[in-house]
């Protein structure tokens, strides 16, 4: 991986930290054990069939956690991602 690709024009890296990202899985995980992940192209969904709507039965501070380490809901397939 090239160094202008992991840097933005400040030089602060533009990778995720693996610890977030294992973070936020472990948060969706005590939802959804059976939840699946796709990357596509810079973005990693979590998400399966039995998640609908994704946030219906998450804890506020889980939810806000999530959020805070960068992830998002997309609304249309019903899943997070970051």
């Amino acid at each position: 991986m090239g160094s202008v690709l992991r840097f933005n024009e400040k030089g602060k890296s533009k990778l995720m930290r693996a610890d977030k990202l294992v973070e936020g899985i472990q948060i969706i995980l005590k939802y959804w054990p059976d939840a699946e992940v796709e990357p596509q192209h810079d973005l990693i969904y979590v998400g399966g069939d039995k998640i609908d709507p994704p946030t219906s039965t998450m804890a506020p501070e889980d939810r806000q956690r999530l959020e805070k380490l960068g992830w998002a809901v997309d609304e249309q397939f019903d899943c997070w991602y970051r």
